[in-house]
């Protein structure tokens, strides 16, 4: 029976390229999760001054659906970047 070693050429740890990746990731990740949180909060005011108010849960289903489309159209439009 033999075994297999794999041997790399750098040393355990990642690289100061690879924190800096994971951190900008992170953050980037952060940010657009706080703006989707901070409009979901907002809601019913955008909803109370952007749509009739014929109808208040119209109104606010109407504002969700706008983050819905914003959520769908961020990852349909990545689409294009994967080659």
């Amino acid at each position: 029976m033999s075994t297999m070693t794999a041997t790399s050429g750098k040393a355990a740890g990642m690289t100061k390229d690879e924190r800096f990746v994971i951190l900008a990731s992170s953050l980037g990740t952060v940010f657009e999760w706080y703006d989707f949180y901070l409009y979901a909060i907002l809601a019913p005011f955008f909803a109370a001054l952007f749509f009739p108010a014929g109808n208040d849960t119209a109104a606010l289903l109407s504002a969700f659906w706008g983050t819905a489309l914003v959520h769908w159209y961020i990852h349909i439009s990545g689409l294009d970047k994967i080659h």
